[in-house]
């Protein structure tokens, strides 16, 4: 009788339409719980059917900081391995998590072993202690909680956003425009690539088909479409709203020469970088531990969080190419080598084999 393996995840949004697909096929029968949204509303459940996604309904609680996914708790009790997404937040992973330890069936947690917010570190630990095993995101992650926690087995699965065939730079005479890629929310301040690149328009030499490309939706959108109708260059701002479609994302990174990431680094920082497109980073922010990634003057530039007569000076500098980087090429082949979805999911499914194999 074959082991039965179930993920679970707060919501499965469509970036991850190429890296379950791959991890069901080397773990037949596995389950995979979604709710329909996440905490953060713009982001919702794919639309890709996979063969064995189970949608549940997410209950939010106080104003959104808490959730409770109903139908999680019966539904993982008796499995032989559970995966739960590392987030203290969740009200019915503690649950299934604390039944498991006592149960002695083994529970992994995937996800990045620290966050923003620093009050919660009591709390994560205190997680961290109910399972026997953590999928990070980085090596050098997994070294830390290996330092923090060694009674927990550590594993590693690089975070990927694209399959190892579509990490490619394709050298273009169109190569003139800017992108931001994220949600429109204050944390990851859109704001400022707005009004930064608005500025940069002022500058002399700056060419006037160079426009900026914003992909995603969030609470800020009615605010920057108010500033771009009231600006004389608003109509060089493109708001694009949320990409799901990766020829779609590949098409305007294949004339983009640059990408933004004014507030934290995300997942957005390695789609860049795998288009070989070089970024330009905000350097006081409490960034992902995908920051690890860039590395100033090949693939980043840092800068000053906040000023957006910087920004906008910087902005210049690089589209006149007073300020340069590694090739587009270079750029992209680190990030096939290491962060592919394949790479991605292989991590993944040994990490969980390891500890069926432990349960076996």
């Amino acid at each position: 009788m074959g082991f039965h393996w179930i993920v679970v995840q707060p919501v499965v949004p469509d970036y991850r339409d190429g890296f379950f697909p791959l991890v069901e096929k080397s773990l037949p029968g596995l389950v995979i719980i979604s709710g329909d949204e996440d905490f953060f509303p713009g982001i919702r459940k794919t639309r890709k059917a996979y063969r064995g996604l189970i949608t549940v309904k997410n209950v939010f609680l106080v104003n959104r900081s808490l959730l409770w996914q109903r139908g999680v708790v019966s539904r993982c009790l008796r499995k032989d391995v559970v995966v739960l997404n590392f987030n203290t937040r969740v009200l019915s992973s503690w649950v299934v998590a604390t039944c498991r330890k006592v149960m002695g069936r083994p529970t992994l947690l995937w996800g990045h072993i620290s966050g923003r917010n620093r009050r919660l570190h009591h709390v994560r630990h205190l997680m961290m202690r109910l399972c026997d095993g953590f999928i990070t995101y980085t090596e050098e992650e997994r070294r830390r909680l290996a330092r923090m926690h060694p009674e927990i087995r550590s594993f590693t699965a690089p975070n990927a956003c694209l399959p190892r065939a579509r990490i490619r730079y394709e050298a273009s005479k169109r190569r003139k425009h800017v992108l931001y890629v994220g949600r429109l929310e204050e944390a990851k301040k859109p704001l400022l690539a707005v009004r930064a690149f608005l500025e940069a328009t002022d500058h002399p030499g700056f060419n006037t088909e160079t426009l900026l490309y914003l992909v995603g939706v969030g609470s800020l959108c009615p605010v920057i479409e108010t500033i771009l109708q009231e600006h004389r260059c608003g109509d060089r701002v493109r708001l694009m709203g949320h990409i799901a479609d990766e020829e779609c994302l590949e098409r305007l990174y294949s004339e983009a020469c640059l990408s933004l990431s004014p507030g934290y680094i995300g997942l957005s920082a390695m789609q860049s970088f795998a288009f070989g497109i070089p970024m330009l980073v905000s350097r006081n922010e409490p960034h992902s531990p995908e920051v690890a990634m860039c590395e100033e003057g090949f693939n980043t530039r840092f800068i000053a969080s906040g000023k957006v007569r910087e920004w906008a000076g910087t902005i210049g500098e690089i589209l006149r190419g007073e300020i340069t980087f590694a090739s587009g090429e270079e750029i992209s082949g680190r990030i096939r080598e290491q962060y592919s979805f394949e790479e991605m999911s292989e991590r993944f499914v040994e990490a969980v084999r390891a500890v069926s194999r432990k349960e076996a």
